[in-house]
């Protein structure tokens, strides 16, 4: 006996299109947070806790879960592991190149130039509003935040530079993304602790020294991310022109915020520079690729460099 299942994946994919999303009063970012079941958070803990744990693929699991129930399939967002965020399209000739979900642009598989995808970054999770489209048009995927994965044991100098240099390599990626927030937030998770970065026009805002405490009272980041969804909550299409054409052609920069009191007199403390200088190199140089990708340890890197082979593609 056949079940018969309502949407079937049998059906034509026309058929299968979805009415507009129903808009709905979102929640207070408060409520929101108190919605996610408790067993979300325990595991959430659980993992970061977990002194045991050496490898970044193992945090995968409760964190995605932990942000599916933040940003809920009902409403239409994705939390999408390894997404591919492509490169700025000034890079690529007007030559065998492909537009992605979020408008950005790489080479096609079979050109000789095919090397050019090296400059394209894997972060540990995007998460997009999926806007659903006509079948005969492309996918139109919006992007809301991105989220990056660090082991807490990383504790030298030079590989908190490379941590934070790794995500603003991220951040400048995005920002000639036609299709996203245009304050774009970025969360760099060590451990219980957070850095957080945002887009503000041709800028990426940030302050290298500043770690969050995602345990601090309030919640701060369960309550930053509930803040994203509620923001999007009825999000139906793109709205207004894409960003990348309404701003021209200005190089993005890097802004930092310093605290006078405490780095005054030349007291900048040796990691912090390295941060500042790299931020500020050439964000699609392959050496600097490589520096950010090989300036944490083995046991940081290893679950991150090898599963871009066959990740999933948030543009594809």
């Amino acid at each position: 006996m056949t079940h018969l299942v309502n949407n079937s994946l049998k059906l034509p994919i026309d058929v299968l299109q979805p009415e507009d999303l129903a808009t709905e009063e979102p929640p207070t970012a408060v409520q929101h947070a108190n919605s996610i079941e408790s067993w979300v958070k325990f595991d959430f803990k659980r993992v970061i806790e977990d002194t045991s744990i050496r490898f970044e693929h193992k945090h995968y699991g409760s964190k995605n879960t932990f942000l599916t129930s933040v940003f809920p399939i009902q409403r239409r967002f994705s939390v999408v592991p390894q997404g591919l965020l492509r490169q700025d399209k000034s890079h690529l000739p007007n030559l065998a190149k492909s537009v992605g979900s979020t408008g950005g642009q790489h080479y096609g598989r079979e050109n000789d130039d095919q090397r050019e995808n090296d400059r394209r970054c894997y972060p540990d999770f995007t998460v997009v509003k999926v806007i659903p489209t006509d079948p005969s048009t492309p996918r139109i995927h919006y992007l809301l935040c991105v989220i990056e994965i660090k082991h807490h044991r990383v504790s030298k100098p030079e590989d908190k530079a490379g941590m934070a240099s790794q995500m603003l390599r991220y951040m400048v990626t995005c920002i000639k993304h036609r299709y996203r927030d245009p304050h774009l937030k970025g969360f760099l998770m060590y451990g219980r602790y957070y850095q957080k970065f945002e887009i503000d026009g041709n800028f990426v805002n940030y302050v290298p020294y500043e770690l969050l405490d995602m345990y601090a009272p309030g919640d701060p980041l369960t309550i930053a991310l509930c803040q994203i969804a509620i923001q999007e909550w009825n999000r139906m299409n793109v709205h207004d022109m894409p960003l990348a054409e309404e701003r021209g052609t200005e190089d993005p920069e890097v802004f930092w915020e310093d605290d006078e009191e405490e780095y005054q007199d030349g007291k900048v403390p040796e990691w912090l520079k390295a941060v500042i200088d790299n931020s500020m190199d050439e964000s699609t140089d392959e050496s600097t690729d490589e520096s950010m990708d090989e300036s944490t340890d083995e046991s940081m890197d290893e679950s991150t460099d090898e599963s871009t082979d066959g990740s999933m593609d948030l543009d594809g």
